[in-house]
């Protein structure tokens, strides 16, 4: 069964593991490699960022990947997921995500959740259409050829 906390500073080697590996590295949008010291100031500014949600997914109390949300304005929020190489390819990413966003939904109610994927990331895309977020546009997201998929909620203010 899969559980979710807020992250938290005990988790900052986890979550250096996840955005270290080269296949997350390849499909981020910035795709520079992460020292551990960047990573340390960035992973403890968000912690405390009231407009920043991390939330860890663990099975058996093992991480198996994470899901973080922005809100951008009282009307948006952009979404980051990313899943533990050795359960990569188990249908988790859209498990994680419907709780994710259920999650964020109950505390931000008129909020939007936007997903930015690259093109080419074909197994992104299948697990934001599984967990029920929508199509919406092609764009260029920084500098990079993108889509768009928005899950709404019923509060929504769009």
């Amino acid at each position: 069964m899969i559980k979710f906390r807020k992250a938290n500073l005990d988790d900052i080697n986890t979550y250096f593991m996840w955005v270290s590996d080269p296949l997350v590295r390849s499909i981020s949008y910035n795709t520079d490699n992460i020292t551990l010291s960047e990573h340390k100031k960035w992973f403890k500014s968000k912690i405390k960022d009231e407009n920043s949600l991390m939330l860890l997914f663990e099975i058996s109390n093992k991480p198996i990947g994470q899901v973080r949300f922005e809100k951008e304005d009282v009307n948006h929020s952009v979404i980051n997921i990313s899943i533990s190489s050795e359960f990569r390819g188990n249908g988790y990413g859209s498990q994680i995500l419907k709780l994710a966003s259920n999650y964020f939904h109950s505390l931000n109610p008129g909020i939007a959740i936007n997903a930015y994927i690259k093109i080419s990331n074909i197994g992104s895309v299948k697990s934001f259409e599984k967990a029920l977020f929508k199509f919406n546009k092609k764009l260029k997201y920084k500098g990079n050829e993108s889509l768009n998929y928005i899950l709404k909620n019923e509060n929504s203010r769009l």
